[in-house]
């Protein structure tokens, strides 16, 4: 072929517009290629010194005494191979302050979520609820508090008997009257 180290080459090749032709060229020098020659033409016996065996995925034997084909197939599986060294591991994806994804120290520019979609119609209105319990106050009581306290409103009770005390600071003492 082609780029030998013997400059001693040969290319084999079918005619493009004469299929019943095998030809040759050969390279014996650095002058270049000289011309096709015809090898053999389809009624030609091809000599062959030696027959060939075929082993592997497809096996046969050919003589060279009559044309013959041999169907190999597209491709063949090998045994399973030995598992590989564990591969380095990879760089965790992480959400920045603008929102889109990095890898290491480098913005992606992807956002983590998806654009806000547009506002969905308004629902149908929902059943009627049932009537609630009529709440009642049962008890409401005041209590005084130091003047220095802030004012408070406890609420206990049920939520139907509702109870208010209210706590509320002491005035200053006023001044004496006249």
């Amino acid at each position: 072929m082609p780029g030998s180290s013997n400059n001693n080459s040969l290319q084999i090749a079918l005619s493009h517009g004469n299929v019943d032709n095998l030809y040759f060229r050969s390279s014996l020098s650095n002058s270049g290629w000289n011309s096709w020659k015809k090898l053999v033409t389809s009624s030609d016996k091809l000599p062959t010194p030696y027959a060939l065996t075929f082993t592997g995925a497809v096996t046969g034997t050919w003589d060279g005494s009559a044309a013959k084909t041999i169907n190999i197939p597209a491709s063949a599986s090998g045994p399973k191979g030995d598992k590989g060294d564990p591969g380095e591991n990879g760089i965790t994806p992480t959400i920045g302050s603008n929102g889109n994804w990095y890898l290491g120290d480098t913005n992606t520019g992807k956002p983590s979520r998806g654009a806000t979609g547009p506002k969905g119609d308004t629902g149908a209105q929902g059943p009627k609820g049932d009537a609630g319990t009529a709440a009642t106050i049962t008890e409401v009581s005041a209590v005084t508090l130091p003047y220095t306290s802030e004012a408070t409103v406890t609420m206990g009770g049920t939520a139907s008997a509702r109870t208010f005390r209210f706590g509320i600071p002491q005035g200053h003492t006023g001044l004496q009257g006249e």
